[in-house]
């Protein structure tokens, strides 16, 4: 586990240290990808929870599945722009709202043209990722499927 500070240089500093780690793994057909999913899920905890306590990046590797997470003490959930889901084949949660009525929290138009991009990009790029609750507050998480080839790289 890794602990993030506020500051927004700290996202760039484990994005590097991230992509060393998969390199030496020899997860390098991955890295391009799971190194933007963090930092888009690593900069949203940083510049939108305002966290009280650090936020924290734990990596999970096995043969087959490389798995990031990044946890905060906010507890509001996440709320998925439209077309955003689970990944493939997912559907949406019970309490949102289908795709073509917006909630009624959902930040006007004009910012989602700024904000919001980060969570469409970890829908595109990761194999699997969600948000979970807990104690502390939410853990937002994302998965990437290792290629065969990958899978005698060196493990952790």
């Amino acid at each position: 586990m890794i602990e993030v500070g506020s500051a927004p240089a700290a996202v760039t500093q484990i994005r590097h240290a991230v992509a060393r780690l998969l390199v030496s793994w020899e997860l390098t057909e991955i890295c391009d990808d799971a190194v933007l999913c963090l930092s888009e899920a690593l900069t949203n905890a940083v510049l939108h929870a305002r966290p009280v306590r650090p936020v924290t990046v734990t990596i999970h590797r096995d043969l087959r599945t490389l798995r990031i997470e990044i946890a905060d003490a906010d507890r509001s959930m996440i709320i998925r722009a439209p077309g955003c889901l689970r990944g493939p084949g997912a559907q949406p949660p019970e309490n949102q709202p289908p795709e073509n009525q917006p909630p009624e929290n959902q930040p006007p138009e004009n910012q989602l043209d700024e904000f919001g991009r980060g969570l469409q990009v970890i829908d595109a790029l990761a194999a699997r990722w969600g948000v979970d609750a807990d104690d502390a507050g939410k853990r937002v998480w994302f998965e990437q499927d290792i290629p065969s080839i990958g899978r005698l790289g060196a493990m952790p």
